[in-house]
């Protein structure tokens, strides 16, 4: 399993309040800036995307 599966799927749980289990990871392509995955789970897919912590706020900005 990818290395990011266990730190998904308790993310995801705390998240979506029901346990999840990461049953693929699929990197994602198209931007430069950010890491993005599909995590493939037990309760669906999910595009997930993520980058530094100096970044904070760029996904509240880009969310605007």
């Amino acid at each position: 399993m990818n290395q990011y599966s266990e730190l998904l799927e308790q993310i995801l749980t705390n998240a979506l309040n029901q346990q999840i289990k990461v049953l693929g990871v699929e990197a994602q392509s198209g931007g430069c800036i950010n890491t993005s995955i599909k995590a493939i789970t037990n309760a669906g897919d999910f595009f997930v995307k993520w980058n530094e912590a100096q970044f904070l706020d760029m996904f509240e900005k880009e969310a605007l």
